[in-house]
């Protein structure tokens, strides 16, 4: 059976920012399991290929391409990524600064994903990816990463700014957020808590959800 948390390129939509931070999450959290489970060698530069390889591989295409600079802490349990750049045939259109994962790693031993903290810093969007060409093979949907714990936690995110450059939404935006998420078997379910905000102009955002597939509730409460 394919595994359910299983993401692949097709899933991810082109210009969808909530799913590209659930991405980058899940790739940071995915590295750590699988290299702390015994699948790499623990060395600095192996530990930067490997982030890399997978975070490359998640959004990655034809037309757009992926550059990381510095990987640091990558088998510990405090792990940063610095200067992610995805460009595309007409240059940058999407830069984060640096990424912080927080986690306990002993967790893992009870098929859990504990992350204490998630912390992203300035993530720039500066424009819409450009189209495919015509005629371009479709994205594969080949899962991106390995088999994930049975349940993931994550207890504290923080996204400390989110420039909006003009050409993606006809006006300049900066917003920051922040929230928990609980994802487990059928039986736990779904708890996501977020709070976004305006940074330059007034305006917030928040959203609570909590879905059990077992006993097919579902709470959804939205203050916009």
């Amino acid at each position: 059976m394919r595994n359910p948390f299983a993401l692949s390129r097709f899933a991810l939509p082109r210009f969808n920012l909530p799913r590209l931070a659930l991405v980058a999450t899940l790739l940071v959290a995915g590295f750590l399991a699988s290299a702390h489970l015994g699948g790499f060698a623990q060395n600095a530069q192996t530990d930067r290929g490997v982030v890399a390889d997978l975070i490359s591989k998640a959004l990655s295409s034809g037309t757009s391409q992926v550059s990381i600079g510095q990987v640091n802490g990558a088998l510990s349990s405090d792990v940063e990524i610095r200067d992610i750049v995805l460009s595309d045939r007409d240059g940058p259109w999407l830069r984060l600064d640096r990424a912080r994962l927080i986690w306990t790693r002993s967790a893992l031993l009870l098929r859990r994903l504990d992350i204490d903290r998630l912390e992203i810093g300035k993530l720039e969007l500066l424009r819409r990816q450009a189209p495919p060409p015509a005629g371009a093979a479709p994205p594969s949907d080949e899962p991106i990463l390995p088999e994930l714990p049975l349940k993931v936690i994550v207890r504290a995110f923080q996204l400390n700014e989110l420039v909006l450059g003009e050409p993606v939404f006809g006006v300049p935006a900066r917003l920051g957020a922040t929230g928990s998420a609980s994802l487990g078997p059928p039986a736990e379910g779904l708890d996501l808590k977020l709070a976004a905000r305006r940074l330059d102009s007034p305006g917030q955002f928040d959203v609570n959800i909590a879905f059990v597939p077992d006993t097919t509730r579902l709470q959804l409460a939205i203050k916009l």
